[in-house]
């Protein structure tokens, strides 16, 4: 049975502001790696963090964005939904940022 061998590719070691991408097995092409470089943008955020308001307003509006609070990374749907045409992201109640909580977000597409 014939072995797959892979390589651990790291795009960010090759081109600057790319991600890294894990194994490739070592006959793929990975050419398109640069022509589809991914450079999120730290959106800006308005909303009052004050364990009581579940509702927030990214201006960039994106197509898709992550959410980290506190350094841990929030699950769409489960602990927030987002809406890419208003940029609204609302938290579920469980999930609502507590005062004095760091929130960030990771913008993706435009």
């Amino acid at each position: 049975m014939p072995t797959t061998r892979f390589r651990n590719f790291m795009a960010a070691n090759r081109r600057p502001n790319m991600h890294a991408f894990g194994l490739f097995p070592t006959v793929d092409d990975l050419t398109w790696i640069e022509a589809y470089a991914l450079t999120p943008t730290m959106g800006t955020v308005s909303g009052t963090v004050d364990g009581s308001n579940g509702t927030f307003v990214v201006a960039e509006l994106p197509t898709d964005i992550r959410i980290w609070v506190n350094g841990i990374k929030q699950i769409e749907t489960t602990d927030y939904t987002y809406v890419s045409t208003t940029g609204t992201i609302t938290f579920t109640s469980a999930s609502i940022p507590m005062y004095g909580a760091i929130m960030e977000v990771e913008c993706i597409g435009d």
